[in-house]
């Protein structure tokens, strides 16, 4: 199943798996409406009446959410990332480029190399946008040209969606950290170690939720200071979503869990048969893609009482956790397992297609001194992976870990613009607030 959560819009729910394919099922019935082949799809993000698709081909795709048709198709060299989008333009990481797309046509505006892949959603405003990169970098960009206005380096990959409010931008490192870095400059206002590496961030307030494999981590952005932990006990959590006053994750225990926002606490539990497919919150309800190939709406009753709308049934719930008790003695048995197919679905209206094994991350190689960059793709074709990082703005030595590093003399991509001119002044690089002010309600998985 994939790895994230089900996009709506249009009163249809978009899903895919691992393996091929892509569902759109209404929001209201659960029925299906149409099914296109293909992927396997990486991420996908809602436009108005459409659904944006990126694939590890490169391939991207906008449908159309009521019926499914396509309306643009277009071809890029390298894994697609995950969107962030306004109303003009997309951004996503595609092989080891930050890359802008033309939301109306999916060509390429302009591509900046960087050092390996971008796999997590930038942050975008007006004039820049935001992004990290499994380099261990967080890279600002203009938003019409693509210049390297400056980046920062951690200690590890960047794989979380980047998160931007008020003049801060939040980053989660695999280094166990998560940084509060200001706009204009790119200096670290603080940091956090959060005890494992960060897979997702989401905003609510004044309280950033990092999420890692092993717990939720509250952290007052005013401070750098966590506000609460809950461990998830050797569950693996997806990242959450916000459903009113509750955080709502799913995970490797097969059960949808709601974590109350204030404290940390858990409200409830209940048996979702979920399996490493982030939950999407939509009104009263919650949609997960469930690991017996299903899409599960169920429906909250002022979030303390759960009861299942259109869900799986006991056996097959019962299936699903006999087959990872399977796997888990097979791995205990063995040190090369073979993964076990999983349980048979029951028949639905529409055919979906086999889960495949979630994809593993290349680690990424220890930071050093920063080469010259090489030029941005022209508009045609994104260029091949680059071996070469993204040269520093001035004469600059080697960048050490958790400093800003300025870019005037980076590599300038190509506009698909003949002219891009400078527009008005930043909106976003204002000063970084003081700890008594708090960021507004922005973020979000």
């Amino acid at each position: 199943l994939s790895a994230w959560a089900p996009a709506v819009t249009s009163g249809t729910v978009v899903t895919a798996g691992f393996a091929e394919g892509l569902y759109g099922i209404s929001e209201t019935t659960g029925g299906p409406l149409w099914f296109v082949g293909g992927g396997p799809y990486t991420s996908v993000v809602a436009t108005d009446d459409a659904v944006v698709v990126g694939s590890n081909s490169g391939e991207v795709r906008m449908l159309d959410a009521t019926t499914g048709l396509e309306r643009w198709r277009a071809d890029h060299a390298g894994e697609v990332g995950r969107f962030a989008v306004n109303d003009e333009d997309l951004f996503v990481g595609i092989g080891q480029n930050v890359a802008c797309l033309r939301r109306a046509s999916g060509a390429l505006k302009w591509a900046q190399p960087t050092q390996q892949l971008v796999t997590g959603r930038p942050a975008a405003d007006a004039r820049h946008v935001y992004a990290g990169g499994v380099d261990s970098f967080v890279y600002a960009l203009r938003a019409h040209d693509g210049h390297v206005r400056w980046r920062f380096k951690t200690n590890g990959p960047v794989e979380a969606n980047v998160v931007l409010a008020s003049g801060v931008v939040y980053a989660g490192s695999q280094d166990h950290k998560v940084y509060a870095l200001d706009t204009a400059e790119g200096e670290k206002i603080w940091a956090l170690d959060v005890g494992a590496p960060v897979v997702a961030l989401t905003l609510v307030g004044n309280l950033l939720i990092a999420s890692t494999h092993a717990a939720l981590v509250a952290v007052d952005v005013r401070s750098g200071v966590a506000s609460w932990t809950t461990e998830s006990q050797d569950v693996r959590w997806t990242a959450p979503s916000l459903a009113g006053g509750a955080l709502v994750v799913t995970g490797t225990d097969l059960k949808l869990t709601a974590v109350n926002l204030a404290d940390g606490t858990v409200r409830w539990r209940h048996d979702a048969a979920s399996y490493n497919a982030a939950p999407a919150v939509v009104g009263n309800g919650v949609v997960v893609a469930s690991r017996d190939k299903r899409v599960q709406l169920l429906a909250l009753d002022a979030l303390d009482h759960l009861y299942e709308y259109e869900g799986a049934k006991r056996e097959i719930l019962a299936a699903a956790r006999a087959d990872l008790d399977a796997e888990a003695a097979a791995e205990a048995a063995s040190p090369e397992p073979e993964r076990k197919s999983g349980p048979e679905s029951v028949e639905v209206a529409a055919t979906a297609s086999e889960p495949g094994p979630e994809p593993e991350t290349e680690p990424a190689d220890a930071a050093g001194a920063v080469p010259e960059a090489e030029p941005a793709a022209s508009d045609e074709e994104i260029p091949p992976a680059s071996e070469t990082p993204v040269a520093a703005e001035e004469t600059a030595e080697a960048v050490e870990p958790e400093e800003a590093v300025s870019d005037a003399t980076a590599a300038e991509p190509e506009s698909v613009e003949e002219t891009a001119p400078e527009r008005a002044d930043d909106a976003d690089a204002a000063p970084s607030p003081p700890e008594e002010e708090a960021p507004s309600e922005e973020g979000g998985l």
